[in-house]
């Protein structure tokens, strides 16, 4: 078994014993007339900070090819629709590939609600400015479109999954990534 396969199987058997702290705990509040974190709740503000990280793929061959990582704190403000539509500002770090890109986007999210409580689908567009630092450096104009999923845990809470995220760098030649970012953050 290779470093990414046990990296994914630790970061699944973590995310599976947390789901069943936290139904334990759950059950013990609703027990005592409290309100569990699985139970249905709104979010509790309209701001949100998360941190993304995952690995990255090139997609294109001026990138080289091989693999990386991304380093992605984010912060959003919703805007409208019962918070769900967010204005998002994500400076992100993708470290491989000879270099590292350092972007700098803003954009949009939405969180649209699913039948269970507190799942959302999440769908994102990004664009901003990217830096390729090293191999002598280039600028880049960036979109980043990204879907992907997030468990909110009493409104404040939040763990996510994207299983698809591609930045797309525009210059002279444009390099396309594919990413998986998995995140966590709360709501305030």
């Amino acid at each position: 078994m290779n470093t990414t396969s046990r990296w994914v199987t630790r970061a699944i058997a973590g995310a599976l014993a947390s789901g069943a702290l936290l139904a334990s705990t759950t059950a013990s509040a609703q027990e005592h007339g409290g309100k569990g974190l699985l139970d249905k709740a709104d979010k509790v503000g309209p701001m949100m900070a998360n941190l993304r990280i995952g690995p990255a793929f090139a997609v294109s061959a001026y990138a080289g090819g091989g693999a990386g990582f991304t380093l992605a704190p984010e912060f959003g403000y919703a805007v409208a629709l019962e918070n769900n539509l967010y204005v998002v500002a994500a400076p992100q770090f993708t470290l491989g590939y000879g270099g590292a890109f350092i972007t700098i986007p803003v954009g949009v999210e939405y969180n649209y609600p699913l039948p269970v409580n507190n799942l959302y689908v999440t769908g994102r567009f990004l664009m901003g400015y990217s830096y390729l630092a090293g191999g002598g450096g280039a600028s880049a104009f960036t979109l980043i479109p990204e879907f992907g999923a997030k468990f909110i845990f009493g409104g404040r809470f939040n763990v996510g999954l994207e299983p698809f995220s591609m930045p797309i760098h525009i210059t002279s030649a444009t390099v396309a990534l594919y990413r998986i970012n998995m995140y966590g953050g709360i709501n305030f």
